[in-house]
């Protein structure tokens, strides 16, 4: 048994401490008349609120009346797991069986309750009424600081005294009329307890009233105070989010707040006075008492708990432990607060279930790739051997071309000799018959040179067997070969060829053949394809990129080429139209050659068309020093201006 809450005026009627009450659940049962401890246990095992009354002995061993209301707490399984209990002084009135004069005992018991009273520091009056109401002795002794009452009323009758308080007048005759009465008054902002008993003569009559006023104002300000407090923390303990749990060292419940409660689907009155173990399963349970044992010592615990609710469903937490003291040090038990993480632990097995999901997958994964791997890796190297086939047969076939330079390049020169020969004879001769026929085998010879040509410098260029031979050379002089030579084909089809060169003067460093053979390919197109138009030429030196660079643009108003056909011009043996070497002749490999001179040189070649419009290359060689002009001139050669 505990008593969780005592009436102020039964402490000093006992003798006992509030605090020596409530901490010791013995003490109460000790104290009661062995007669009256069958109704204290009757009363703890019943379901039912119940009322009734007990004697209880004082500390110096005198028995007093008491009267006790019960209130069962419920347990999980809905039967009594202990009862609330508020205790009051019994108010013995002639009705109830506690008359006044009964008993010695009982008349012992009332005299030193009134000595109590009278001697207790908060009395403050002590006043004596006769039958009729009018005062026959008054001493008002008022507190500190505390009101006061008129004291010349002896011999006035109560309403003529106090007027202003008829509630006085009322409780004094409830008191004449043989009733023992304990009333609280306001009185001139004083808060009074009275208490009154009736006198009475041999023969039971009442012959006047005895009474005690004492002055409770400051005990009801610190109360209310106390409980204005007491009401705010309750508020903030249930507006939190934790839940709020304080039990003693072995784990009793002595409080709950509403969260806490709904976490585990009970209620706070249900839960006090249980143990916090009938809400753990046995693993838990343990878990619980090694921490009880723990905050004995005075530790302090953070840490994740599994609950179990009344239903048997399972709850987890984060516990911070705490263990308080009282007064004098002694450990009374600990302050509990409940963070429900049943999410985040729900979370987190649904995060682990995932991870061991995608391991299983990345080792699935993980297989399949290295098998895909080396599948690829066993691919890669038979492309890499079939690659490195490729290039050293397209090696062994361009040094072989390059090796046959002599053979291939030896009877031609013969022919095109031995026909410039026959033909400068038969034209001495006059024989002018076969004149057109030799003329046919010079150019055929000559073309076929040509094409060798090209095709020896695609395979040097290829077997990387090309040099570059640099040299120093006045750009003029280039210019006017370049022209000499493209001239007689500009004016075969009928086309202007007009060259433009910003300082003819200019000694630059470069390969002079290479780039002589690059604009040469360059300009015979444009003259090839272009027919009753133009080609421009302009030559420009200067920096690109902040490089010096040679910059040669050669523009023709010709044929053009379809924009998907640009990037297949730069490729070997490729033409932009099937017909093109019917129609134009050619075999494809002049700008692929020129590209790739042009790019040894450390430059490119780009373009830009439209068909039907013509065609535009510029070519862009870096020069590997700076330029060297006395001034600037503009040459300009035209195919109509005489040289």
């Amino acid at each position: 048994m505990f008593i969780e809450a005592i009436d102020p005026g039964i402490v000093g009627v006992l003798g006992y401490t509030a605090e020596q009450l409530c901490g010791d659940s013995r003490l109460l049962r000790s104290l009661v008349h062995p007669d009256d401890r069958g109704r204290l246990d009757a009363a703890g095992g019943d379901d039912e609120p119940s009322s009734f009354q007990i004697r209880c002995r004082r500390r110096d061993g005198e028995l007093i009346p008491l009267d006790i209301a019960a209130d069962p707490i419920l347990g999980a399984d809905g039967t009594c797991a202990g009862f609330e209990a508020a205790l009051r002084p019994l108010e013995v009135t002639r009705d109830d069986g506690y008359e006044v004069g009964r008993s010695d005992d009982l008349r012992e018991i009332e005299l030193s309750l009134w000595f109590d009273l009278m001697t207790s520091a908060t009395a403050v009056a002590l006043f004596l009424v006769d039958s009729d109401l009018v005062f026959r002795r008054f001493t008002f002794v008022p507190r500190e600081g505390g009101a006061t009452l008129r004291t010349d009323v002896v011999g006035l009758h109560v309403q003529e005294a106090f007027p202003d308080f008829p509630g006085l007048h009322f409780v004094l005759q409830r008191a004449v009329s043989g009733a023992r009465v304990r009333e609280h008054m306001r009185i001139r902002g004083m808060t009074l307890e009275l208490h009154c008993a009736p006198l009475t003569d041999a023969s039971g009559v009442t012959r006047g009233v005895l009474g005690v006023a004492l002055d409770l104002t400051r005990e009801v300000i610190r109360e209310d105070a106390r409980r204005d407090q007491e009401a705010y923390f309750q508020s903030l303990i249930q507006t939190v989010n934790d839940g709020i749990l304080v039990n003693d060292p072995n784990g009793m419940i002595e409080y709950a707040n509403d969260r806490l409660a709904g976490f585990l689907g009970t209620t706070p009155r249900q839960m006090i006075g249980r143990r916090i173990f009938d809400y753990m399963d046995p693993e838990s349970a343990a878990e619980a008492r090694a921490n009880l044992a723990r905050r004995s010592g005075g530790a302090e615990d953070e840490f994740d708990f599994r609950w179990r609710r009344n239903d048997g469903t399972e709850f987890w937490s984060i516990v911070s432990a705490k263990p308080f003291y009282d007064a004098s040090g002694t450990h009374r038990g600990s302050l509990v607060a409940v963070t429900d993480i049943t999410r985040r632990k729900s979370a987190e097995d649904a995060l682990r279930e995932a991870h061991d999901v995608l391991e299983e997958r990345v080792v699935e994964r993980t297989e399949a790739l290295s098998e895909a791997n080396s599948k690829l890796t066993t691919e890669i190297l038979e492309r890499r051997r079939a690659e490195e086939q490729a290039i050293q047969a397209n090696r062994t076939k361009s040094a072989f071309l390059a090796s046959m330079s002599h053979e291939l390049r030896t009877p031609l020169n013969a022919i095109i000799g031995y026909s410039e020969l026959i033909a400068e004879e038969m034209e001495e001769a006059s024989e002018r018959m076969y004149i057109d026929d030799v003329g046919r085998i010079h150019g055929a010879a000559r073309h076929l040179l040509d094409l060798i040509n090209d095709i020896l410098d695609l395979s040097k260029i290829e077997a990387a067997k090309m040099e570059i031979h640099m040299e120093r050379f006045i750009v003029g002089d280039l210019v006017r070969e370049i022209a000499a030579t493209t001239m007689p084909l500009a004016l075969k089809n009928d086309n202007r060829l007009l060259f433009e060169c910003s300082d003819e003067a200019v000694e630059i460093i470069s390969d002079r053949t290479k780039l002589k053979q690059i604009l040469l390919n360059l300009i015979s197109n444009a003259c090839k394809f272009t027919r009753k138009g133009r080609v421009d030429v302009a030559i420009d030196i200067g920096a690109r990129e902040d490089i010096d660079s040679l910059c040669v643009a050669v523009r023709d108003s010709g044929v053009g080429i379809p924009p998907e056909k640009l990037e297949a011009i730069f490729q070997a043996f490729t033409q932009a139209d099937e017909t093109v070497s019917t129609v134009f002749g050619g075999t494809g490999l002049g700008l692929a050659i020129s590209k790739r001179l042009a790019q040894m040189l450390g430059g490119d070649i780009t373009v830009e068309s439209t068909v039907g419009e013509g065609s535009s290359f510029e070519v862009v060689i870096p020069l590997p020093q700076g330029l060297d002009a006395p001034e600037d001139r503009i040459a300009r050669v035209d195919s109509g201006a005489d040289w």
